[in-house]
């Protein structure tokens, strides 16, 4: 390992003080807090990472912590912005735009549980450092035999860009 010596008048206190800063203005500090109910009832506190798509106008947010998912998918029409993105069964229907979708999954001890929105909705707010989002959902298992409910916040966020390889296809960013 290569220790570099500090610049003249740089304490190391004063470089502790500003790491905590610059990781929250990369947006790596915004959390994603939720909760659902259900056989399995649960929760997960974790790091959100937000990404936004210009070419597919849609904007990603994840969060992962252990064996637990939360991902949603925000399709403004054009630009995001504040409002309300009701949910639609991406299983069913076409994406709709203003519109949202969410997805939750963790491991049991013998298989993957995945849920994916049917209902419900996302509402995003606009603050000083960023978008902010509530979101409640009805969730319906990849199997079709069971519901829960889904609901929970992320703190402000600046989302990031597209990570490479989500370039949309022709229909999508239509």
């Amino acid at each position: 390992m290569l220790f570099l010596p500090l610049p003249r008048g740089v304490r190391p206190t004063a470089l502790a003080a500003v790491v905590p800063l610059l990781i929250a203005c990369d947006g790596r500090g915004s959390r994603l807090m939720a909760s659902w109910d259900g056989p399995d009832a649960g929760e997960l506190k974790a790091p959100a990472v937000a990404s936004w798509c210009p070419g597919a106008r849609r904007l990603e947010i994840e969060a992962i912590k252990g064996d637990a998912g939360v991902a949603l998918v925000i399709y403004p029409v054009k630009a995001l912005r504040p409002g309300r993105y009701e949910a639609f069964d991406p299983g069913l229907y076409p994406m709709q735009r203003p519109g949202s979708a969410a997805a939750l999954r963790w491991f049991s001890e013998q298989e993957v549980q995945g849920y994916q929105s049917d209902s419900g909705s996302a509402q995003v707010t606009e603050g000083e450092a960023g978008y902010q989002v509530r979101f409640g959902y009805r969730m319906i298992a990849a199997t079709l035999l069971d519901t829960l409910r889904l609901a929970g916040e992320i703190s402000e966020f600046a989302p990031g860009a597209c990570p490479a390889g989500k370039s949309p296809d022709s229909t999508e960013a239509e």
